[in-house]
Parts: structure tokens; C-alpha cells; sequence
């Protein structure tokens, strides 16, 4: 059987355990083996990784890829030891994981069912394609959090770690607008609805092209429109389903420490960039936040009786979402094999 449908089933079977600490453990144990001893076939950008190890092992630095700090210093100490890519890819998965489940037995009310959602709602699987991009998320959802608790210490350092792993990370100082201004629900819809409809346009891409002046990050490549990702239908099913999802939310739930409001960011920044799903993909530092919110359903809504019929929703959301998204192999984690257990080799 393969193991991502086995890693599903596990996971759905963990949530029932809801008051138990022990299914954590496993569930960490389980997607850590996947991610970090996936061989590099698995997932669209390890061989590029990998190539760009080699290359800095070699060369030395060299290239425009790859270069936040944090990383870069990750790699060199790597290389100082002697050991393999294989030790490197070990490391940044433990990098993605470990804060990541310390931060949902934190927040969540089900952290079962947030592990299960990191999987479904296909986060899991982008981390073995944007890497660097997925080690400074878990460092964005404490920034969020402290932020919600103006624990302003612990907020600078989550956003200092993040942005020294990904530069893109920057864009989570947007969740400093939460502490002066709550927007309205109708505020939120708005947003959604207007964004939407100029994702359709190409007037998106010109506020892409206008923001890729600015700073020297290298973002200019994607705006590009001879770029391969580049695409010439900007409609997407999937994003009006995400749209209509997220309005029900804010209509049903309550926006407690403004976690639908950061959902409304990544899911407008979605939007804004539907033409580029690389530009796109940073939404994610927002759109993550599902996780939270999805197990927190019963807490949050406005009205109680309400509740069986949105988790049952949002189950049915989260599982054709994965349904779906694997079944097109995007992201390329079919099929999976091991690479090497060596390591700190």
C-alpha cells in the first residue's frame, strides 16, 4: 500500500485519541521518516537542493539560490563535518517538524487533527519542495500567536528566526495590523470577493512587476511572463471553493486573536497572485493557519448547534483537497522510495 495512504489512515485513527499525548509522538516519528530519508527523486525540488549543495561544496558560494543565513549557515556546517546532502535533508525536516507539533499542542484544541490537517490541506508535501520556505513557517505561526498574546519578545525572535531562514517570511510583520485594527466580517468578505475578481485580471501581475523593483531578493525572475509558471488562465476552481469555504467561516465562527483574519491575508495574497503559483505560494505563511482553526471549530463558533455540520464540512473540505491534489501528483511526491539512512556520514 502506499505510504502516504497509509500515513493518512494513521492519522485519521490518532485524532480519535484526542486526550492523548502518545499519538503525537508516533505521528512525528511517522512523517519525519517520510521527509527525511525520502530519496531525492521525491518531491519536485530535492534534486535542485541537492544540486545546489554539491555545487557550494565545490565551488563555493556561488549562486543567487538559496543564500538567507540561517540556511546557508545550516549547509556550511554540514560541509564543515563531511557530511552528505542526505544529513543536510535530515536536518532542515527535524527544522520544519519539531517546532511545528510543539506549536499545534500548544494552540490547538485537537493537535491530532491539526497534524492531520498539516497533511491534507497538502502542507506537507509542499515542505519537501520549499524547504527553506516551510522551516520559517512554523517560526511564523508562534510570531502570530505571540502577537495575539503581545508577548512582543518572543514576536521580534520568531520573526527575526524566520526571516534569517527565508527572506519571504518578512511578509508575516503583516500581522502587526491585528494588534491596532480588527477588521469586520464584512470587511473580510470584501476583501475576498474584490480579490478574487482582480485575480482575474492581469492587473495582479502588474502589482507583481511593481513590487519586484523593490529590495534585491531575486523575485523579478517570476513576474516574468515568458516564465514556464506562468499562467494564461487565472481562474481556478479550487480558489472559488477556498473563497466560499473561508466566507462561511467568517459568517459562523468567531475571529478570536484574529485567526481569520490572517486567513483572509494569505488567502487574498492567493488571489492577488493566481498568475504565479511560486509568488503565490507565500500565502502559505497565512493559509496554514487552517490548521488551527479547522480543530478549533467548537470553540470558535458563534452559534454551538452549528458545529457538527461545519466539522463535518470542513473534514469533507480538507479531505478533497488532498483527494485531489494527490491524485494529480502535484508537488511530485509519488512515487515515494528511501533514499539512505546514512547520515552524519
Amino acid at each position: 500500500m502506499n505510504i502516504y495512504i497509509v500515513a493518512a489512515i494513521v492519522l485519521t485513527l490518532f485524532c480519535f485519541f484526542r486526550e492523548k499525548k502518545w499519538p503525537l509522538f508516533f505521528s512525528f516519528i511517522f512523517l519525519f521518516i517520510i521527509v527525511a530519508f525520502r530519496d531525492l527523486s521525491v518531491g519536485t525540488d530535492t534534486q535542485k537542493y541537492a544540486l545546489l549543495f554539491e555545487q557550494y561544496r565545490d565551488l563555493g558560494d556561488v549562486s543567487t539560490s538559496a543564500n538567507e543565513p540561517f540556511y546557508k549557515l545550516l549547509r556550511h556546517f554540514v560541509i564543515l563535518q563531511g557530511w552528505n546532502y542526505e544529513t543536510l535533508q535530515f536536518l532542515c525536516s527535524l527544522v520544519v517538524l519539531l517546532p511545528l507539533f510543539f506549536y499545534v499542542a500548544k494552540v490547538s484544541r485537537n493537535p491530532h487533527y491539526s497534524i492531520l490537517c498539516f497533511f491534507f490541506l497538502y502542507f506537507f508535501f509542499y515542505s519537501m519542495n520549499i524547504t527553506r520556505q516551510y522551516m520559517a513557517m512554523p517560526f511564523a505561526l508562534y510570531s502570530f500567536y505571540f502577537i495575539s498574546k503581545k508577548d512582543w519578545k518572543r514576536y521580534v525572535i520568531c520573526v527575526v528566526v524566520a526571516f534569517l531562514l527565508h527572506y519571504s517570511s518578512i511578509l508575516c510583520l503583516m500581522g502587526l495590523i491585528f494588534n491596532f485594527y480588527k477588521p469586520s466580517q464584512k470587511t473580510m468578505i470584501l476583501a475576498l470577493v474584490i480579490t478574487f475578481v482582480i485575480g482575474l485580471t492581469p492587473f495582479g501581475a502588474a502589482i507583481a512587476r511593481s513590487m519586484s523593483t523593490v529590495g534585491d531578493f531575486g523575485y523579478d525572475f517570476y513576474v516574468d511572463d515568458s516564465n514556464q509558471f506562468y499562467r494564461e488562465s487565472l481562474f481556478s476552481l479550487t480558489r472559488l471553493l477556498l473563497v466560499i469555504y473561508a466566507i462561511g467561516l467568517i459568517y459562523m465562527l468567531e475571529n478570536k486573536n484574529n485567526i481569520l483574519s490572517i486567513l483572509v491575508i494569505g488567502i487574498c495574497i492567493l488571489n492577488l497572485f493566481s498568475f504565479q503559483p511560486i509568488i503565490g505560494r507565500l500565502a502559505q505563511y497565512f493559509t496554514i493557519i487552517q490548521i488551527v482553526i479547522i480543530p478549533n471549530i467548537a470553540s470558535l463558533a458563534k452559534r454551538k448547534e452549528t458545529v457538527p455540520a461545519l466539522e463535518i464540512a470542513s473534514f469533507a473540505y480538507i479531505f478533497v483537497t488532498w483527494s485531489y491534489l494527490f491524485n494529480n501528483n502535484i508537488a511530485d511526491p509519488m512515487p515515494w522510495k528511501f533514499g539512505t539512512w546514512e547520515i552524519f556520514v
